[in-house]
C-alpha cells in the first residue's frame, strides 16, 4: 500500500489527466465509484415548532444587535 501511495503521489495527477483525455467513460466510472452510495441529509430544524423557530430568530436578532450598533456591523 505504501508503494502504491508513493507512486500515486508522483504520477497520480498525470494519470488522472490522461484518463480523462483518453478514456472519458472510464474517467466517469472512476469518479462515480468514489461517490457515496447514499447521501443522508440531516435537517436539524425539522423537529422545531414555528414558535421555537420564532424564538430562535428573536434570540439571534438580540445577539446581533448587542454585538454591534444595530447597523449590520459587528464590533
Amino acid at each position: 500500500m505504501r508503494a502504491l501511495a508513493e507512486d500515486f503521489a508522483i504520477h497520480g495527477k498525470v494519470a488522472i489527466s490522461e484518463t480523462r483525455e483518453n478514456s472519458p467513460a472510464q474517467y466517469l466510472k472512476i469518479v462515480a465509484s468514489l461517490m457515496p452510495k447514499e447521501l443522508e441529509i440531516k435537517r436539524p430544524l425539522e423537529d422545531m415548532t414555528d414558535d421555537d423557530l420564532i424564538a430562535g430568530v428573536a434570540a439571534l436578532q438580540s445577539f446581533v444587535n448587542a454585538q454591534g450598533s444595530g447597523n449590520g456591523t459587528a464590533h
